[in-house]
């Protein structure tokens, strides 16, 4: 039987009450985890350009669709300062 995993679309606005536990990225290629996440960042400083954001949370996988504004090793940072820690990030796709 095949697992079904269910992701929750989110508003950025709620990002802040979420809690994050450090655990190792389930992603297959954390590189190009990074890598898309610099292009997302030069595309939103630049043109304002949308991402959707694959995230792991203590309450679950979370989607939002929003612009990367700053990118350091540890965090992503949305506008307003709300950010998403990069380990906990699995999928980044230029929308």
């Amino acid at each position: 039987m095949e697992k079904t995993t269910t992701i929750e679309l989110i508003e950025k606005e709620s990002i802040p009450q979420l809690t994050f536990r450090h655990t190792e990225p389930e992603v297959q290629n954390p590189l190009e985890i990074r890598r898309q996440l610099s292009i997302a960042l030069i595309l939103g400083n630049a043109q304002k350009h949308k991402v959707r954001l694959v995230f792991d949370s203590d309450s679950g996988l979370k989607m939002v669709h929003t612009t990367i504004w700053e990118l350091d090793d540890q965090h992503v940072v949305l506008k307003r300062g709300v950010s998403i820690p990069v380990d906990n990030i699995i999928e980044v796709n230029l929308l």
